[in-house]
C-alpha cells in the first residue's frame, strides 16, 4: 500500500466516524494554508489572527449516488491525530 492510499483509507475511516456511514472510498483531497491578516502586537503578538489550515476531501460512500465532500478546519496536529485515531 503506497502512502497516498494509506492517506485516503485513514480519511475514508475519520469521514465514517464524523458522518455514522460506511464503506467511505475517497477519491481525492486538496488543502489550503490562509494566513492570518493581523500580525498583532509588535511585542508579543496579541491579537494576531490564527493561520487557517484547511482539507477537502472528495470521497463517496455505499448508497450514494454521486460524490460527495467533507471540510476539515483544524490545525495539521490534529489532522494528523484524528487520522492516526482507532476509534
Amino acid at each position: 500500500m503506497t502512502i497516498e492510499e494509506s492517506i485516503k483509507a485513514a480519511m475514508g475511516r475519520m469521514i465514517e466516524r464524523k458522518l455514522n456511514i460506511e464503506n467511505v472510498e475517497v477519491s481525492s483531497w486538496s488543502e489550503e494554508i490562509e494566513k492570518g491578516w493581523r500580525d498583532g502586537c509588535d511585542t508579543c503578538g496579541y491579537g494576531a489572527d490564527e493561520d487557517t489550515y484547511s482539507v477537502e476531501i472528495w470521497y463517496h460512500h455505499s448508497g450514494a449516488k454521486q460524490s460527495s465532500y467533507y471540510r476539515y478546519s483544524d490545525s495539521f496536529g490534529n489532522l494528523i491525530r484524528e487520522l492516526d485515531s482507532n476509534d
